[in-house]
């Protein structure tokens, strides 16, 4: 996909993409890289991880810190479904909000996350949700 033009967007997140049945994440050598302008996703890129600090000024760590609180809250999500604290299936992050405060009370590293990093992670959060098991 063509690159949106950056005057318009921002860089959401970066997902990295794990191999189906490996032992660790994060074993491929490729991102994707979503666009959004500050409302919904429009666009998004693949690109190699040697290329994230060029493509959006994060390196591999501070990608890597932010796929791992994302995992981190998609499997808090299934429990919370399993004890009946969230009724339904959700498909977004916002629609946490109708269930508790979910800007708050996840684990110690992922309440101190800064204001940029939280928001990239909801984003994440919410592809996650949206597509468990694809590469998207």
């Amino acid at each position: 996909m063509t690159a949106p033009r950056p005057e318009q967007t921002y860089y959401t997140y970066a997902r990295l993409f794990d191999k189906p049945g490996s032992a660790g994440m994060f074993i491929d050598d490729t991102a994707r890289v979503r666009y959004t302008n500050k409302r919904s996703l429009i666009g998004w890129r693949d690109v190699p991880i040697a290329s994230l600090v060029a493509f959006t000024g994060h390196d591999l760590a501070y990608w890597r810190t932010l796929n791992i609180a994302a995992h981190t809250i998609v499997a808090d999500i299934a429990d919370l479904r399993t004890t009946g604290t969230i009724p339904r299936a959700v498909t977004t992050f916002e629609e946490l909000h109708q269930y508790f405060d979910a800007n708050t009370g996840w684990s110690a590293s992922i309440d101190e996350l800064d204001l940029d990093q939280w928001t990239n992670v909801q984003w994440l959060v919410t592809d996650l949700l949206r597509f468990p098991t694809a590469i998207v």
